[in-house]
């Protein structure tokens, strides 16, 4: 998406549990006022807030109320449907990652945080590094893939879709179950070279753990090491 699109002041979603990655598709649950609020906004104007993961404030700290991390991602409401038999505002919506943003400052006037933000861009690549760079994670992507459950052929099928190689190396990433730690260091992390290489890193090293899984199946008691 380009950036001149998307608005520089933006409501903010404050979660200590979730990062969103550009190219990710999440589900959200809206269910405290404050936030049926804001979404009833952004669905009566461009659709677009931010998302951001809380620093640790203390398990009694509201979300508004705990330090943020600088770098987030605007997300854009691709879908929602209202729930509850009482219509009160209540709804499930589906949420795409847009594009990293710094956050600049906050202003806390209304019940939700909402913040000017900058936009965060990839250094240019040279073309042909894209290229290898695409393959090469297609191909290790695949083979990951084979040993998955779930609707493996949508996610191919989608990242055949992503023409960047920035945004395929978020969606990929997107799929892994990475702690909360890597996920905030990826969408921080501009350069997609050293996303690239920090995320075939990670799916090299469960290749490796799901090939000695299989080998110890078939040979319980050779006393395989994953060193």
């Amino acid at each position: 998406m380009d950036d001149a699109a998307l608005p520089t002041r933006i409501p903010l979603f404050p979660l200590p549990s979730v990062v969103l990655l550009p190219t990710a598709v999440i589900p959200l649950h809206i269910f405290e006022p404050r936030y049926r609020l804001m979404v009833r906004r952004c669905l009566d104007g461009t659709g677009v807030f931010g998302m951001v993961l809380t620093r640790d404030g203390g398990p009694e700290a509201d979300a508004t109320e705990r330090p943020l991390h600088e770098v987030g991602a605007a997300g854009r409401i691709v879908d929602h449907e209202p729930v509850g038999p009482a219509r009160d505002g209540r709804m499930n919506i589906l949420v795409r990652g847009e594009r990293r943003f710094r956050i600049r400052a906050v202003d806390r006037a209304e019940p939700y945080l909402v913040a000017e933000v900058s936009y965060l861009a990839a250094p240019p690549a040279p073309a042909a590094r894209e290229a290898e760079g695409r393959e090469r994670l297609g191909k290790l992507f695949r083979e990951f893939l084979a040993h998955c459950v779930g609707d493996t052929e949508a996610a191919l099928d989608r990242l055949g879709t992503l023409t960047e190689l920035g945004d395929a190396v978020d969606f990929c990433a997107s799929l892994l179950d990475l702690s909360l730690r890597r996920r905030q260091a990826i969408l921080e992390t501009l350069d997609t070279g050293e996303r690239l290489e920090s995320l075939v890193s990670e799916i090299e090293a469960r290749m490796r753990a799901i090939r000695l899984k299989a080998l110890e199946k078939r040979f319980p008691k050779a006393g395989f090491s994953a060193n």
